[in-house]
């Protein structure tokens, strides 16, 4: 496990999980997700009824990317495969996208935006994680993906036009709106008087989170429609963000634990405290994701 990440506010959690190349791994990759997918309807929802999430969602489980770290990585074998063992081991069903779907990964129709919205109710107005439905989107996207989150506050005693800033800075950063290469941008309410704008990172090499940074700040000194910059509107940046993991990290991570194994957990891979790299690195996962839920 390369990362664990929760958000109270949202109730929603996910894992990053690393495996190495070969097909006995992506074999064993599959079969470890489909347990964790499956599982986390029994234990989130017993009676099998709805869930309320405040962040908008497929079902309980909204998706399960396997992204490819090189070009050999069998992505989208691993993807079917656990599209398979999911409908026969949980009775789920698995909504392919990316290069596992059978209209093939170069597609508009096979981008997991276009799967969510033609396919899910995930974009409708208040819409319930369906735990009876038992459905989710897994796939495997042509690039990794990433993840990075701008969030926006009100201003100390000003109510209001949060939203719409939220709505215009998500125009801004996404591609389809002639934003940022490879960026799709989603507003979505945050608590009270606070507005997130999610965006996916689908090509970082050429959209890249620092990008994001930097037209963030180029559109926070933007002319106001009410004058001034937006720098003397009514919304602060309250927070920017990474979600998840890079394709560096997971690389790194996947490097440390094979010398640590290669090792016997000895040697170079033993801090001064005694801890070996795997159980440092374990214990960091465990602490922040620990941090996250405010334990």
């Amino acid at each position: 496990m390369v990362h664990a990440f929760a958000d109270p506010t949202y109730g929603r959690s996910s894992i990053h999980v690393v495996a190495p190349p070969g097909d006995d791994a992506a074999i064993c990759l599959s079969s470890l997700l489909s347990d964790i997918t499956g599982h986390a309807f029994e234990l989130s929802v017993p009676d099998g009824g709805t869930a309320d999430t405040p962040h908008p969602s497929v079902g309980l489980v909204d998706h399960v990317s396997i992204l490819p770290l090189d070009g050999s990585s069998p992505a989208s074998k691993s993807a079917r495969a656990l599209s398979e063992s999911l409908e026969k081991r949980h009775g789920m069903r698995a909504l392919l996208y990316g290069t596992a779907c059978p209209c093939g990964g170069t597609t508009v129709e096979s981008t997991l935006a276009h799967v969510r919205r033609t396919r899910t109710n995930f974009f409708g107005e208040g819409a319930p994680a369906d735990a009876a439905a038992r459905v989710a989107c897994v796939g495997s996207p042509p690039l990794f993906t990433e993840n990075w989150n701008v969030r926006l506050r009100a201003a100390d005693g000003v109510e209001g036009g949060v939203r719409t800033a939220a709505v215009r800075l998500a125009r801004a950063l996404r591609e389809r709106d002639g934003g940022l290469t490879g960026v799709e941008a989603l507003s979505l309410a945050y608590g009270v008087e606070e507005y997130e704008v999610a965006c996916n990172l689908l090509d970082p090499e050429r959209g890249s989170s620092d990008m994001i940074e930097e037209r963030v700040r180029e559109w926070i000194e933007m002319p106001s429609p009410g004058g001034g910059t937006r720098n003397d509107d009514a919304v602060c940046l309250s927070k920017s963000y990474r979600v998840g993991t890079t394709r560096d990290m997971c690389i790194e991570v996947l490097e440390g634990m094979g010398q640590a194994v290669a090792d016997g957990m000895e040697g170079s891979f033993v801090n001064p405290e005694g801890d070996s790299f795997i159980d440092e690195h374990d214990w960091m996962v465990r602490s922040r994701f620990l941090g996250y839920l405010g334990l």
